[in-house]
This record gives C-alpha cells, sequence and structure tokens, in this order.
C-alpha cells in the first residue's frame, strides 16, 4: 500500500500519534497488519465507505457497524475504542487518512521502508518476497512493497523509495539508446560539415 499524501496532513498525524503512543512497543506489528486489514476492507465494502463517507448516519449507527466489524475480525480492543473516539469527535470521514497515517508512523519505527515497484507483469508472492529481500538489504531495513503493473515499460521494473528512482525498465533502456544513437547521428553530422 502506497501512503496517500492526505496521510501527511498534521491532523491525520496527530490522531495517530495518539493511537500509536498508546501501543506498546511489543504490539506495533501486530497493530501494523490489523490496520492493514481494516484498511484493505474499508477499500473492498462499499458499504463500509458508506457508514464512513455519509453524514447521515448517525453516531449511534457508526458504532454499532464498526463494534460489529470489530467482533467479525478480531479487531483490538484498542482499535475498536479510537474508532469510538473518532465516532465522537465527528472525524470518521477521515478514517482511511488516519489509518494510513498510523501505518507510516508504525513502519517509521519498525524501521520499515516503503517502496513503489512498477512492473510491466504481475509478481509472484516469491518474487515479491525476495524484491522486498533485497530493497531492504539495499536500504539497511526492512522494506515494505507496492506493486503496480504497467504493460508499457515492457519488461524490467522500476523502483521508487522515497524521493530515489531505480528505473530498470526495457523502456527506459531503450530510451537511453534512442539518446545514444542521436548523440551519435549529431556528431557524425557535425564532423561530415567540418571536414
Amino acid at each position: 500500500m502506497t501512503h496517500s499524501l492526505a496521510a501527511h496532513s498534521a491532523f491525520a498525524k496527530r490522531y495517530a500519534g495518539a493511537y500509536v503512543d498508546s501501543l506498546a512497543k511489543k504490539d506495533y506489528k501486530s497493530a501494523s497488519d490489523e490496520i492493514g486489514v481494516l484498511l484493505s476492507l474499508i477499500e473492498e465494502s462499499a458499504d463500509i465507505q458508506k457508514i464512513i463517507e455519509n453524514p447521515l448516519f448517525s453516531p449511534a449507527a457508526q458504532e454499532s457497524v464498526f463494534s460489529d466489524l470489530g467482533k467479525k475480525t478480531d479487531m483490538s480492543k484498542g482499535l475498536v475504542n479510537f474508532i469510538r473516539t473518532l465516532i465522537a469527535n465527528n472525524r470518521l470521514s477521515q478514517l482511511p487518512v488516519i489509518l494510513e497515517a498510523v501505518s507510516m508512523r508504525l513502519d517509521a519505527l519498525q524501521g520499515i521502508v516503503e517502496a513503489r515497484v512498477e512492473t510491466a507483469y504481475p509478481l509472484s508472492k516469491a518474487q515479491s518476497t525476495e524484491l522486498e529481500k533485497e530493497i531492504g538489504a539495499m536500504t539497511g531495513g526492512k522494506a515494505k512493497i507496492s506493486v503496480e503493473v504497467k504493460p508499457e515499460l515492457i519488461g524490467g521494473l522500476v523502483i521508487t523509495i522515497g524521493s530515489k528512482r531505480i528505473d530498470g525498465s526495457i523502456k527506459r533502456r531503450l530510451e537511453l539508446l534512442e539518446q545514444d544513437l542521436r548523440a551519435g547521428a549529431n556528431e557524425n553530422l557535425r564532423q561530415a560539415k567540418t571536414a
């Protein structure tokens, strides 16, 4: 999962900080996993999105839905209480953004680097795992990747870690080859004119 820019907003960071500060260090990994599951559920369920986004649902109805969801998914009591706080503060509509901010904060505390990978073809689970290990070794920590398939890359992949971009795509190699050929052709023309 790539984090949105909204997750960097001051209010999202404030709520994320409050939630993360309530966790014991030993619970960071399980909290990260739990946040990832909840974000996936929100993304996949139109019904949950309606409850979050529609201001016509009463706080009691919202709380009931998330209480039931907590029981069905074995959500921790701390996360259920955190969502109740968001409902009480009329911030439920911002739940996905706040959860992304929580995820970012937990990743940072665990030394996890987020990398975005663009590839021409889907990666197998084994390939994704190997790539995470290699990126982790490169960055000196653990890596979490999000993969986007872009057939126009033809082959290879493009890795973005923070502001650093590693372009190993065939498309980029062809662009560089074209630049080299044009530069060579221009140099030949210049030499022919001076001869």
